[in-house]
């Protein structure tokens, strides 16, 4: 759940990196190439995750799940290394339009800097029934065929919270995507 947590904001990160937008109206500017790309994203997690209610579980259960989510965490920075394919038309569309729906979360996305060689962006989410999720997203395109980013999120609500820090590196390896979605 946690390694889910940051890779799914690491994959959003990196989506961006590759010259996505974020869900806003306005195209993003990075300089980028459309075609194959790889992705190494590195997460780390601290906290809890807002979407266990350790309130339903036995004081066993809550400690097993609270040892476990601890673990986790000792491991420390999770990689994850991925292929995607930036076709010129997704560089237009709004691929995170849907972002925090599948949660039930209304999500407001502020543009800081769009230039052609650096986005900064702040995400605020919220739910119905408290939860919310706030972060920001340093990219940097180095060129048109690297990139550099940060993501750092806080997600919570009144039980708990968690953080979730991730750094990627995204290059471009050619125009043929092949298989690649």
């Amino acid at each position: 759940m946690i390694h889910t947590a940051s890779f799914r904001i690491g994959f959003m990160a990196a989506a961006l990196a590759a010259g996505a937008t974020l869900g806003l109206a306005q195209q993003t500017n990075l300089d980028v190439k459309p075609g194959l790309w790889e992705i190494t994203s590195t997460g780390q997690s601290s906290g809890l995750p807002p979407n266990i209610d350790l309130g339903r579980l036995t004081p066993e259960q809550r400690a097993r799940v609270e040892a476990a989510i601890r673990a986790r965490q000792a491991k420390g920075a999770q990689t994850r290394t991925y292929k995607s394919c930036l076709t010129k038309e997704r560089l237009k569309e709004d691929v995170f339009s849907d972002f925090g729906k599948e949660s039930g979360m209304s999500c407001k996305r502020t543009v800081v800097s769009n230039t052609r060689h650096l986005a900064d962006y702040k995400l605020e989410c919220s739910s119905d029934d408290g939860k919310k999720t706030a972060g920001s997203m340093h990219i940097e395109a180095l060129s048109n065929e690297n990139v550099i980013g940060t993501v750092k999120m806080t997600l919570g609500d009144s039980a708990n919270t968690m953080n979730v820090n991730v750094d990627l590196r995204a290059k471009w390896l050619g125009d043929a995507c092949g298989d690649v979605k």
